[in-house]
């Protein structure tokens, strides 16, 4: 097993992304039930620290060039051990495209998860300042749309967001535009999301936000449409009902334990 039974302080390093910490948070559960006597501490990128920090079965959260021996009696280096060689990792190619990653971080530890929900960090300051920018009224429903992803393949086509902003803000729903302007491959994204406008739009694209700042957005939403991003994952971790579009991953490796999202997929023979 990765995690030694005979050291109480340990370090998990695991470099992100946002959804993976997400899918990981499970096995620390898990891994904190079995050895409560445990200082768990998982060190990750910076500006992901948000996604975990202040869970209650986690001792601390902090960046991974604090990841030291002498620090900790054992450390423990999830970083590419669940990508495919084709990216860098080690993990094999056929389990890479087959197994939701849920359970492929518990089959790391060697341990079976009788519960398999994810769970995100939520700051109560952030809820309350994204309710003020929002100017937010419980009268209202809200629908988040994460405009884009940093892989071209993974986002939704640019030129459906501005119609999706216009249709769904004719409901009376609050339309919450959220992410950046990406560009892929050297060429900026086509459609500058920033400038769509709207009756009910409320456009916080390219405003800066960290990930906590996004995850307290993500929470006053009563739907969220994305595409394979950290969104999704969001929406899994707090119930929030989401239509997730996937690209070039077969959704069941990501969403399988997630029951409020629907995914759209077109599955290549």
């Amino acid at each position: 097993t990765l995690f030694p039974y005979t050291t109480l302080f340990r370090s998990i390093m695991r470099m992100g992304g946002i959804g993976d910490l997400i899918m990981l948070t499970p096995t620390l559960r898990e891994l904190r039930r079995i050895y409560p006597e445990a200082e768990i501490t998982i060190a990750t990128n910076p500006a992901h620290i948000p996604v975990l920090k202040g869970l209650p079965y986690l001792n601390g959260v902090i960046p991974l060039q604090e990841a030291h021996l002498d620090s900790f009696e054992s450390i423990i280096d999830l970083r590419w051990k669940v990508e495919s060689p084709e990216v860098g990792g080690n993990l094999n190619t056929f389990l890479y495209k087959t197994i939701n990653r849920v359970d492929m971080f518990a089959r790391l530890f060697e341990i079976e998860l009788l519960d398999k929900k994810v769970d995100v960090a939520l700051d109560k300051d952030k809820v309350k300042n994204a309710k003020k920018q929002l100017k937010y009224n419980k009268k209202f429903e809200y629908l988040g749309i994460q405009v884009s992803t940093t892989s071209n393949t993974r986002t939704i086509p640019p030129k459906y967001i501005p119609e999706l902003a216009k249709k769904f803000s004719k409901t009376g729903r609050k339309i919450v535009l959220i992410g950046r302007t990406e560009s892929w491959h050297g060429r900026k994204c086509p459609i500058d999301f920033s400038t769509i406008k709207g009756r009910n739009v409320i456009n916080l694209v390219d405003k800066p936000m960290d990930v906590g700042d996004m995850i307290a957005l993500f929470s006053l939403m009563g739907y969220i449409i994305a595409p394979d991003s950290a969104a999704v994952h969001i929406a899994g971790a707090l119930d929030i009902p989401c239509i997730a579009l996937f690209g070039n991953i077969d959704p069941d490796i990501r969403t399988r334990y997630y029951p409020k999202v629907i995914n759209i997929f077109e599955k290549m023979d």
